[in-house]
């Protein structure tokens, strides 16, 4: 329902207008309604600052549950007069505020350091979020999708526009953009290899089964917050529903819930991009506010913390004591996705490079990733980690001439049995020997054997890795 117009008659509004004052009153309608007006000044504004919070807190609530546009401008309005009654009953005028601004500010700024560091702060949360843009491009490049989500958001949403019109989001974009500049230029210097990457994820064919398994992974990957909301609106929540203000529209908050997802689908669908399940995990990062979102209507004032607390208590104590269960019993197994063991492996090859070439320094190894990498990690020298061969397409992408005069190593470790002994990467190790060969230099290859230790792993199982010891080239 649309208000119609208040027209207030108040001897201070009238004054205000230049008017003679007149017998107070509200029209509601075509209906007079008298009130009792403050008989001093200091009242008087006081009355006003009362009706100034009422009607900013109405403007909130009619944004927030998006009611007619007439309502909104309405308040809007009125918030407006009520803004400018209460400034100038303090003696605020608007050519004084201008004067303030446009002449006063300026030469503040010119003059201040303390209000122009004030400034630079107030950019620098706009510039902040244009640099944890760049940080999550530069972690992942999936977070692109997250941004052109928000980015489809702010347009979707008539309140976000407005924001446009105003310099802090080209700000954000000014700084994402100079932040990313140095790894975009390092991109183009060695040809993009992130496109030989994304090649290699093309499907053959569209799987309408998985794209369908990968839109309601929002509900498998996170069957416990599903449990606990479930449980709270159960258990906890009033019979009544009463309207909640929020600062985010429900749409814009349900786009951002669900538009990485259907944007991850939708690379699959026409451009057969492999889909992952667990991209589940940054793809519904909205989820769980989106699910706190619904069940602000039917919390009332009596809800009841306590038993909250004590019900949220037992159940982490029930979720540590399944962890603890589920690892025992993979322990107990001897199950290889459990003890992967790396700084067992690495302490391996470590002790027979010392025995095999004693005074001499591992500064390289290459081949299966993460494995090298875990040897870069856990190695006593943390030795250089070369993804495939030192010379490789990968391996050049940040490069490390220094191989040739360097002693090295090459492994090669069975993913798909996590390395169980007796398994072998048949074709990383022919890969290996084919490019020694075609370098004439000598294969010395070794399988070495190692196992998890520690009181974690009841039965760990026995596992292998091969490999090919490089030694450096003489100088002429």
């Amino acid at each position: 329902m649309t208000r119609p117009p208040v027209t207030s008659t108040s001897r201070f509004a009238r004054r205000a207008r230049g008017t003679p004052p007149a017998r107070p009153e509200v029209r509601w309608g075509d209906e007079p309604v008298p009130i009792a007006l403050p008989t001093t000044r200091a009242e008087e504004v006081v009355r006003l600052g009362e009706l100034y919070r009422a009607a900013c807190a109405d403007l909130m609530l009619a944004e927030a549950h998006d009611l007619p546009r007439e309502t909104v401008a309405y308040l809007h309005a009125l918030v407006a007069r009520a803004h400018n009654a209460v400034y100038r009953a303090q003696g605020f005028k608007i050519t004084r505020w201008a004067a303030e601004l446009f002449a006063a500010v300026p030469r503040r700024l010119r003059s201040d350091p303390t209000l122009r560091l004030s400034a630079l702060v107030f950019y620098g949360c706009f510039a902040l979020f244009g640099v944890l843009a760049a940080a999550a491009m530069l972690s992942k490049y999936y977070s692109a999708l997250l941004l052109v989500s928000l980015a489809i958001v702010s347009l979707s949403n008539r309140g976000y526009r407005r924001w446009y019109r105003t310099p802090y989001p080209y700000v954000a974009v000014a700084v994402g953009a100079l932040a990313l500049l140095p790894h975009v230029l390092w991109e183009s210097r060695v040809h993009f290899p992130f496109l030989g990457y994304l090649e290699s994820k093309i499907d053959p064919h569209v799987d309408f089964g998985r794209v369908v398994l990968f839109l309601m992974s929002g509900i498998y990957y996170l069957p416990l917050s599903w449990l606990a909301w479930l449980l709270w609106r159960s258990r906890f929540s009033s019979r009544t529903r009463q309207p909640a203000a929020s600062r985010v529209p429900l749409g814009a908050l349900v786009l951002v819930c669900v538009l990485p997802a259907v944007i991850t689908a939708s690379f699959n669908l026409f451009a057969r991009v492999h889909l992952t399940t667990h991209w589940a995990i940054p793809a519904w990062f909205a989820l769980p506010v989106l699910m706190a979102v619904w069940l602000l209507p039917v919390i009332d004032d009596d809800f009841p913390w306590a038993r909250l607390t004590s019900s949220l208590a037992i159940f982490w104590c029930v979720l540590i004591a399944a962890a603890i269960a589920y690892a025992v019993v993979l322990s107990g197994r001897g199950d290889p996705k459990y003890s992967l063991a790396r700084q067992e492996m690495v302490k391996a090859i470590e002790s027979r490079f010392a025995a095999r070439f004693p005074s001499q320094e591992l500064s390289w190894v290459g081949g299966s990733w993460p494995e090298s990498g875990a040897v870069a990690f856990f190695g006593e020298r943390h030795p250089r980690a070369l993804p495939g061969l030192p010379d490789g397409s990968r391996a050049i992408v940040n490069p490390y001439p220094a191989w040739r005069e360097r002693w090295g190593a090459i492994l090669c470790y069975t993913a798909d049995s996590y390395g169980r002994e007796g398994s072998h990467n048949t074709p990383c190790e022919q890969e290996t020997r084919d490019w020694l060969h075609a370098r004439e230099r000598a294969v010395d290859e070794e399988t070495l054997t190692y196992r998890a230790e520690g009181w974690r792993y009841i039965r760990a199982q026995p596992k292998n890795i091969t490999v090919f010891w490089i030694p450096p080239t003489r100088r002429p």
